[in-house]
Formats: C-alpha cells, structure tokens, sequence
C-alpha cells in the first residue's frame, strides 16, 4: 500500500507540474481515484486494478521524466520568467 501512496503522489506532483500549477487537475485526479476506490459500486478488482494502474504510471512517470520535473513550484516558477 505504501507503494500505491508514493506513486499517486508522484502522479499528483506530475500533474500539477506539468498543468503550471493547476489544482483543479489534481483535484479531479484525486477525486477520480477517490470514487475507484471508496464507491460502494467499485469491487475488490476494480481497486485492485486502479492501484495497480496507478502505481505503474507513477513508476513510468518517475522513470521518463525525472527528478527535475517532479521538482517544486519554485523551480518550476523559475523556469517561467522570461530570460
């Protein structure tokens, strides 16, 4: 489960990067994994499935872009200001 967590956090980080600085497209991620996971309708399978989808995007993710993307909103900020 720890592995789910640090995963989805670097989805949400992801997102919220390359979205400069978004909060509605975090909070509509996050809502979206809300539902998959807590619905009374959702099974065993489909929680399992949206975990484990989340956990390899995360993976890939945090394997193609790198460090420097997943960086803070300062940096990214940075990046921003015209030279």
């Amino acid at each position: 489960m720890a592995v789910h967590l640090l995963t989805g956090a670097v989805l949400l980080v992801w997102l919220y990067n390359e979205s400069r600085g978004s909060l509605l497209v975090v909070a509509l991620f996050h809502a979206g994994v809300d539902v998959a996971f807590t619905s009374d309708a959702s099974s065993p399978v489909v929680v399992n499935t949206a975990g484990a989808l989340i956990t390899l995007c995360g993976i890939a993710v945090a394997l193609m872009v790198g460090p420097r993307r997943l960086a803070s909103i300062a940096s990214l900020a940075a990046q921003k200001e015209p030279s």
